[in-house]
């Protein structure tokens, strides 16, 4: 691959902030469809209940198991692997034909989402404007408003103009889907390959506490939901001093004023403060 050119930072994010809107379009657009499956087909209203249902089954699943895969593999292959099973998903929408391949539709729908969901956010906050680090999650958020919107409200007005709306939106859909994951190809690759990726499969829920957070060490983006909260050369949060870390005090901001003075960093550094630890240093944040 080191011949094949990379998207520079500013084209990268732009892709990544498009496949995430077309990724978040393709799953509202179905919505406006649904009850002219419910009369070609005559299922009940209940089937239809399930199929709704099932999407957030997938997604759930995904997010727990895989959603932080793109730590330990990497941001591109996951994010490549996501928008071709994404493009299955439409590709299977459009040739339904009953009530069973639109359940395996939403499914597969789902896992593309919840795969791509972490490997995106953390993909648009690494690859932010230089100097505008809040860009990622500001996108990340109104891409998703975004993509909602215009899916049911292209596939809505595909109702209203013609017999058959997913003849014409699940095609586009699943040609836009394969494309897409050719140009994520070519963008840079930003996370580093690293072990646990089995272990990472394992479900995991936990509630952060504030002195967990406080207490993070510099850190770089994650996948698992986002950007991991701790300092890091292109962040501003509010947690983040240019004083001593005192570990023993949480949190952070109110243990790191008492040796915010000159004559308290001193004395830290000779260890005469026990509340700092690690001795003083100066952090960029």
């Amino acid at each position: 691959m080191n011949g094949v050119s990379r998207f520079g930072r500013g084209a990268s994010f732009s892709l990544l902030v498009v496949a995430n809107v077309l990724l978040m379009a393709s799953t509202s657009a179905p919505s406006p469809i649904y009850p002219l499956y419910l009369q070609r087909w005559g299922f009940s209203v209940t089937v239809l209940t399930v199929v709704f249902a099932v999407y957030v089954a997938g997604l759930v699943g995904a997010l727990l198991t895989v959603g932080s895969l793109s730590d330990h593999l990497g941001r591109r292959p996951v994010l490549v692997a996501s928008l071709l099973v994404a493009a299955a998903g439409t590709a299977v929408f459009w040739a339904a034909d009953g009530v069973v391949p639109l359940v395996i539709a939403r499914i597969v729908q789902g896992i593309a989402t919840g795969t791509a969901t972490g490997a995106l956010a953390a993909g648009l906050v690494e690859f932010s404007p230089e100097g505008r680090p809040h860009a990622g999650p500001t996108m990340t958020a109104v891409g998703t408003s975004f993509g909602l919107a215009v899916g049911g409200g292209v596939a809505g007005l595909l109702v209203q103009v013609g017999p058959r709306p997913d003849a014409a939106i699940f095609p586009a859909l699943t040609l836009v889907f394969v494309v897409l994951a050719g140009l994520v190809l070519a963008i840079p690759e930003t996370a580093v390959r690293r072990p646990g990726g089995l272990a990472a499969l394992r479900p995991r829920m936990r509630v952060p506490t504030r002195r967990g957070r406080s207490s993070s060490p510099r850190s770089r983006p994650s996948s698992r939901g986002g950007p991991s909260p701790g300092c890091s050369s292109h962040s501003r949060h509010p947690w983040c001093t240019t004083s001593c870390t005192c570990g023993s005090a949480p949190p952070a901001v109110s243990a790191s004023r008492r040796c915010s003075s000159p004559t308290a960093r001193a004395d830290c550094g000779r260890g005469g403060n026990r509340r700092c630890a690690p001795p003083c240093r100066e952090r960029s944040c």
